[in-house]
């Protein structure tokens, strides 16, 4: 048997741990927003820039956390970059967290002539539904946005990180997404978003 001591030992240790701390952080993720970035970085055919994926924001929920994410996207077919914007439910299992249901869009990056993107869906699993409305803010005086829901229900939520976020539980639709100033004024109003498409849970 071969021993290795001294500083050659202390080396070779600090190797193994690395590695294997490496091998592990590909199957558990400590948290819901890297949850949420290795499931972009893993699943887009490596043509996503990785110092541009941003987590913009999260919510929690009574069994989850939402997760929103922008990243810009390489197009060779098409010879473009595009900018792209997902919203993941991550869950707890275990000692770490996954992503489950999730959806989103992509579209050339380009001077946005608009006011806010628009975006909603539903979440039909079992455990937890839930309805969610999400977007990305393109004008520096939109302040919040107000989502007004089929029922006549309201929900009032502050930009973040030029992003906006709510969900609420049940299977609901959006009627109409207001952009609001510092002052409350609606200064856009966005009707009847179609909903972002879906990935099932597994």
């Amino acid at each position: 048997m071969i021993h290795i001591a001294g500083k050659a030992a202390r080396i070779l240790y600090a190797m193994i741990l690395l590695a294997f701390m490496s091998a592990c952080s590909r199957i558990l993720t400590f948290s819901p927003e890297r949850a949420a970035v290795q499931e972009v970085l893993s699943n887009t055919d490596g043509q996503v820039d990785p110092s541009s994926v941003q987590v913009l924001q999260k919510l929690e929920m009574d069994e989850s956390v939402l997760v929103l994410v922008s990243y810009h996207k390489n197009n060779p077919e098409h010879r473009q970059i595009s900018e792209c914007l997902m919203l993941y439910e991550t869950l707890k299992r275990g000692a770490g967290w996954q992503t489950g249901s999730g959806g989103g869009g992509c579209g050339p990056v380009a001077d946005h002539p608009e006011v806010i993107g628009a975006s909603s869906g539903q979440n039909r699993n079992d455990e937890q539904a839930f309805s969610h409305a999400d977007g990305l803010v393109y004008k520096e005086e939109v302040r919040s946005i107000r989502v007004t829901w089929e029922d006549g229900e309201e929900q009032t939520v502050d930009v973040v990180n030029g992003s906006y976020l709510t969900f609420r539980d049940g299977l609901h639709t959006v009627e109409q997404i207001d952009a609001l100033d510092a002052d409350g004024n609606v200064i856009y109003t966005h009707e009847s978003p179609e909903p972002a498409p879906g990935k099932e849970a597994p």
